[in-house]
């Protein structure tokens, strides 16, 4: 039971941390198409 519990911790920390590099790049990418690079 506590693994299981553990396991879904780390997939939703998981996937946060995926959507917060998600946004990161999208910004990222919004900064050098103003840039004209």
């Amino acid at each position: 039971m506590h693994y299981r519990f553990s396991l879904i911790l780390i997939n939703q920390s998981l996937l946060t941390c995926l959507a917060n590099l998600y946004k990161l790049a999208k910004h990222f990418s919004q900064i050098t198409a103003s840039l004209g690079v």
